[in-house]
């Protein structure tokens, strides 16, 4: 079903008086029967059993009839689903690292295609792809028919105070039967701290790999900050400090408009 057949010619038949005429029925949904060349083509719609008569008419009213079924069967399709989304810790302070979880499931009776799944940040509980982005883009690979698969992700809290819903959608792959459930529902995280650049002592928060600050604001580099990119490697600690000043981030002995360390950036906004 859903696919095209390599088109049929019946046979013909021989003797009787006069022109032959054809016939074929009952009709196969998707199907059509050219009575003058035999021709049978299309693609068929519906599964099911068909108990097909062919048959041929002379001038005088003779017939003869030849009898076959003909079985259509459901397509296989996949149908993926992102659910049971849950986070390490739901309750965090701004710039804190946490790890999403996810599962892909291929609810479909076909295998799906490897694809992609992309996180996401929401004001409710309800995910869907005009969300925030987040995090770095997951790739979900083949799975059979019912297979599962796990995913995790390591994420920033945002820098103000509130809550928030993280949830994930996985990329629709070809044939696949239902994309409404492609996004996760969202799970509900609760931070408390104040904005990042606001005068204090705040941490740094990274968000896609860049921390901007305002002009005259400044954060402090936290542990999370300096085992994600390897910071000790480059001599950037816990408890350092970022600052804005003059367009120009100030972090230790580096001094820039934007400063490269190991795939974070830091820059002024």
């Amino acid at each position: 079903m859903g696919a095209a057949i390599d088109p049929l010619t019946l046979p013909a038949a021989t003797g009787g008086d006069g022109p032959l005429t054809y016939s074929l029925t009952p009709g196969v949904p998707g199907w059509s029967f050219n009575t003058t060349s035999r021709r049978l083509s299309g693609t068929p719609t519906t599964a099911g059993t068909y108990d097909m008569i062919y048959r041929v008419r002379d001038v005088d009213g003779d017939t003869d009839a030849l009898s076959f079924t003909i079985t259509v069967t459901a397509s296989a399709n996949p149908d993926l689903a992102v659910g049971s989304p849950s986070v390490s810790n739901d309750t965090l302070t701004v710039g804190a690292s946490f790890t999403f979880r996810a599962s892909v499931r291929n609810r479909g009776d076909g295998p799906s295609a490897a694809t992609t799944l992309r996180y996401y940040r929401s004001t409710n509980a309800t995910i869907s792809t005009s969300d925030t982005a987040v995090g770095t883009v997951g790739t979900v690979g083949t799975l059979p028919a019912v297979g599962t698969g796990s995913v995790s992700v390591e994420l920033a809290a945002p820098p103000s105070a509130g809550t928030y819903h993280y949830g994930a959608c996985v990329d629709a792959v070809a044939g696949e039967s239902d994309t409404a459930n492609n996004c996760s529902s969202g799970v509900s995280v609760s931070v408390t701290g104040g904005e990042t650049g606001s005068g204090g002592d705040d941490a740094c928060v990274e968000v896609n790999d860049v921390i901007e600050l305002g002009e005259g604001d400044s954060c402090t580099i936290t542990q999370a900050l300096v085992d994600k990119y390897g910071l000790n490697g480059l001599t950037v600690n816990a408890g350092d400090t970022a600052t804005c000043s003059g367009g120009t981030v100030r972090l230790g002995f580096f001094n820039s408009e934007s400063i490269q360390l190991n795939g974070l950036t830091i820059r002024c906004r």
